[in-house]
């Protein structure tokens, strides 16, 4: 397997079936939430776009996001 490079600050999203989860990631895991995943591709479109802006609210900067 191959290493994935990860910037020294990023954002992860975890898109489930049941739940989205995301973390804000330096050296360690400095802000995660998880919600239920809606059952529409618009809702989730929505809820990530709010997950991300809440993230990088409470950081105060915009990073990469993956998913």
């Amino acid at each position: 397997a191959h290493a994935v490079a990860v910037p020294a600050h990023s954002i992860g999203v975890d898109l489930g079936g049941t739940k989205i989860e995301l973390v804000v990631m330096t050296d360690d895991v400095i802000h995660r939430e998880r919600v239920a995943t809606p059952k529409t591709a618009a809702g989730i479109v929505a809820t990530l776009a709010g997950l991300v802006e809440r993230a990088e609210a409470t950081v105060g900067a915009t990073w990469p996001v993956g998913i």
